[in-house]
């Protein structure tokens, strides 16, 4: 992002994480500077740097290396390679020309910047730090290592440190819009919206043509469940960046929280992505070996192999997979791994961490793994990939659990499903092929053992809840549980999420909700706890509602294990479906309503049924351990027959 002190510098590749604005970059001397004994050198050093300067980067590299093979202590032929390499999306090559000029003894600020730059886009974000406090400490009046040295924190999870960083970066310049949207993303990842949504907007002020500042206050008015405002900053941010697949993924991935949207809408839009970032005419190369009866490479990519919902769906196929007939292969992009991510990594066959890995270098490591059918568990989700799937690396690719909708990729050949969430005549919402498993979607693996169910008992009291993102409950919710709530003269309602551990984002559900009728001292919150905690609140709830229109997955499993009865409204598209089977499943399909109405109903003559929500505390937890969505062995049968059938398709489809 620009700066008052040096060249611009292009941000690192998108990411639907925080984004990285990055500021301030040292540029070669416009004469040749270090050892240049050798007038040959010197007159490559001086046509690289006009070759530079008229913007043609693949021959002043040329002739830059060619300068340096004759002096290979050329300070400046090293810098600029750096600044080439880093300025045409090669880090690794930048951080090493970098680092040689540092070890020959340069001690420049802005070098040591750069190195940081470079490091963090290889995701190499403790390194970067190190880089970024070097630069500060040589140049205490630049804010942009400061900015830049928050970002990296953040990025390493050092929250408290990076915020006090950034508004040391702004005391030298309070105009700094890269440190105030550095700010915004550090507040997000502490849990604290509000302020994360006041940073953003002054960045937007400073930088109101900063495609990244829309975008995340964007994305923090939809974790704050402001959906509404939510989108035309994502819009905007779309129009200002139309060439980033992740800006588009963002809207995309938001549009299916807004219940305004026809699920025929938000198919629109993710149509869209494709036509600006599709495979365009790009073929699916043919099997390798098309044998359909051979031993398959099943590659999985991911962001999010940790304690995450898909960490918890991916432990089953890793520990189960037939490793006669497929081998797992994991690409990783996991940038704190935890505890979750050591187990699945001991359960792949193999593991590649991704981090900082480019779409085309990702790509190329799908192909010279020779993967047969690759998997995308991401979508338009935070650090999804569909970009590299457009690159068509693998045979057969496909995407499953992780994004509850259609990719609108052609990128994707098919989408593993089933009957509940995709029930006769999905097809129309959907690009990709579909594959119904004959019993359920996923499959779910505690990340640690199951806290005993506790037994709710208030005196009478009736305690609705919810333990889903605030992005799920939008003003249709709202004004739907508030009606529910308030017929039941001795209910409450509580909320529990991380998002609520911000003040201002309580402050703001309570008006809300009392605008819907329900008065403040009916509603409770809860912000972020430990697993087992967060299990303890879900024993303690009576009746825990489902939102709309985005219903929750794995909250609900985790409601239902835990003994808590979930009621739900099935709509029409995946994303409003997720909690249908796995009610049916464990015997209270009569809690899926069709309609508000019918929600209403449900809700209350369950609150009244004392009785029946007793056998259910004492029954509900074997129920879904009986059940196909914890059966992960069974599962991956039937997920081993899908990638068979696809992979046979492949075969005919080649001879």
């Amino acid at each position: 992002m620009q700066t008052n002190r040096g060249p611009r510098v292009p941000s690192a590749p998108p990411a639907l994480a925080p984004s990285k604005p990055q500021q301030a970059a040292v540029a070669p001397s416009a004469t040749p500077s270090g050892a240049v004994g050798d007038a040959r050198a010197a007159a490559l050093l001086s046509e690289a740097i006009r070759q530079k300067a008229a913007g043609r980067a693949g021959e002043a590299i040329r002739l830059f290396q060619a300068a340096l093979a004759l002096e290979p202590g050329s300070i400046s032929a090293l810098v600029a390679l750096g600044e080439l390499h880093r300025e045409s999306g090669r880090p690794a090559e930048a951080a090493d020309y970098y680092g040689r000029a540092i070890a020959l003894g340069v001690n420049h600020p802005g070098l040591h910047n750069n190195l940081g730059l470079a490091l963090m886009a290889l995701g190499r974000a403790a390194e970067a730090a190190a880089s970024f406090r070097r630069a500060a400490s040589l140049d205490r009046s630049d804010p942009a290592p400061l900015s830049n040295l928050g970002d990296a924190l953040t990025t390493v999870g050092n929250l408290a440190a990076a915020e006090a960083v950034l508004e040391a970066a702004l005391k030298l310049d309070p105009a700094l819009a890269a440190a105030h949207l550095n700010l915004g993303n550090a507040r997000r990842k502490r849990d604290r919206p509000a302020d994360a949504i006041r940073s953003y907007r002054t960045a937007t002020a400073l930088a109101p043509d900063n495609p990244r500042a829309h975008g995340n206050l964007g994305l923090a008015l939809a974790e704050s469940g402001r959906i509404g405002e939510a989108v035309p900053s994502l819009e905007r941010a779309v129009e200002l960046a139309p060439g980033d697949p992740v800006a588009a993924s963002n809207l995309c991935y938001a549009l299916c929280y807004d219940a305004g949207r026809s699920p025929e809408d938000v198919l629109a839009r993710h149509r869209r992505w494709n036509d600006r970032f599709g495979p365009r005419g790009r073929k699916a190369p043919p099997p390798a070996s098309p044998d359909p009866g051979r031993r398959l490479r099943i590659g999985y990519v991911s962001p999010d192999f940790r304690s995450h919902p898909v960490g918890a769906m991916m432990a089953g196929p890793l520990t189960h997979h037939d490793r006669a007939g497929f081998q797992a292969i994991c690409y990783s992009a996991v940038a704190r791994p935890d505890a979750v991510t050591q187990r699945l990594q001991a359960a792949a066959c193999d593991w590649r961490s991704v981090v900082g890995m480019n779409d085309e270098a990702l790509a190329a490591a799908v192909r010279a793994d020779a993967i047969d059918i690759l998997v995308d568990l991401s979508g338009h989700m935070a650090g999804g990939r569909l970009a590299m799937f457009s690159l068509r690396p693998a045979p057969v690719q496909l995407g499953w659990a992780g994004y509850p909708f259609s990719s609108g990729s052609d990128a994707l050949d098919a989408a593993i499903v089933d009957a509940h969430v995709a029930p006769d005549g999905a097809e129309r919402l959907f690009s990709e092929r579909l594959l119904r498993l004959p019993r359920v979607w996923t499959s779910y693996t505690p990340p640690a053992p199951l806290p005993e169910a506790g037994a709710a008992a208030r005196g009478g009291e009736i305690v609705f809840g919810s333990f889903n993102n605030p992005q799920k409950i939008d003003g249709a919710t709202v004004a739907l549980w508030a009606r529910l709530v308030a017929a039941l003269p001795r209910a409450r309602l509580a909320l529990k999420a991380p998002a609520f551990e911000d003040a201002a984002v309580r402050a703001d559900f309570a008006r809300r909700f009392a605008a819907a009728g329900l008065a403040p001292e009916r509603l409770g919150f809860a912000g972020a706890s430990a697993w087992e905690a967060h299990l303890a609140a879900m024993a303690d709830c009576d009746v825990a509602l489902d939102p709309l229109p985005y219903t929750g997955a794995t909250t609900t499993i985790e409601c239902l294990l835990m003994g808590t009865p979930v009621v739900t409204r099935a709509g029409e598209a995946y994303y409003r479906r997720h909690a249908v089977g796995m009610l049916e499943d464990v015997g209270i399909g009569d809690l899926v309503a069709a309609d508000e109405a019918a929600y209403v109903a449900r809700a209350l003559a369950l609150a009244e049924d004392g009785a029946r929500r007793a056998r259910l505390r004492r029954s509900l937890r074997g129920a879904m351990l009986a059940a196909p969505v914890s059966d992960a062995a069974g599962f991956t049968r039937a997920l081993e027959d899908a990638y068979r059938l696809l992979w046979r398709d492949a075969c005919r489809r080649a001879c």
